[in-house]
């Protein structure tokens, strides 16, 4: 019966089918390594099905695997109108901006992306790396913090953050090389 339902809208909506046809196609095309042929299959499904943020999604990530950054820009712009920026978005805008060469304005979109849950991990330690490569020291500091609030048992942040106030706060830098020493008894900052 439910067969019977989906073909019945099917033959009312040839969209629909053409939509359904370029998600499976571009998917199977990208899943074996033709993203310009998954490209043009998302594409084609999002004539059919303008604005579909999940379309949109893999058209960004897509294009982004072929090193076109000006392709993701558009398509991420559609969906910010459609949907708003969010975590997701604003990573997004990083990769792109970084593919462009702006790091400096992909970080502004790394901290954007920014939730406080422990999928910010592998965000934090990318703002930390920048941040030491600038030698910004207190946001290195900041962001080691943060990093070690996201999961209390990063032992390399609170080795980090100990060589780090070394040379200008020894007891607190102490504390924390302690910390990352595994002793439970060490009373942290928080």
């Amino acid at each position: 019966m439910i067969i019977l339902v989906v073909c019945l809208l099917l033959l009312k909506e040839p969209r629909l089918l053409v939509a359904v046809n370029g998600i499976s196609g571009g998917d199977a095309a990208r899943e074996s390594g033709k993203v310009a042929e998954a490209i043009a299959s998302y594409r084609a499904a999002l004539d059919a099905q303008p604005g579909d943020p999940q379309l949109l999604h893999r058209l960004i990530n897509a294009t982004l695997r072929i090193d076109r950054p000006d392709m993701a820009l558009t398509y991420l712009r559609q969906l910010v109108s459609l949907q708003g920026w969010s975590p997701e978005s604003n990573r997004q805008m990083a990769d792109i901006l970084t593919a462009q060469g702006d790091s400096q304005q992909a970080l502004v979109y790394l901290r954007a992306s920014l939730t406080g849950a422990p999928a910010d991990i592998p965000t934090l330690r990318q703002l930390i790396a920048a941040a030491t490569n600038a030698q910004d020291w207190q946001t290195v500091a900041d962001l080691v913090k943060k990093l070690m609030g996201q999961s209390p048992t990063v032992e390399e942040g609170a080795y980090q953050l100990g060589l780090m106030l070394a040379p200008t706060d020894a007891q607190a830098a102490l504390v924390e090389l302690e910390y990352a020493a595994h002793d439970p008894n060490i009373a942290r900052w928080r």
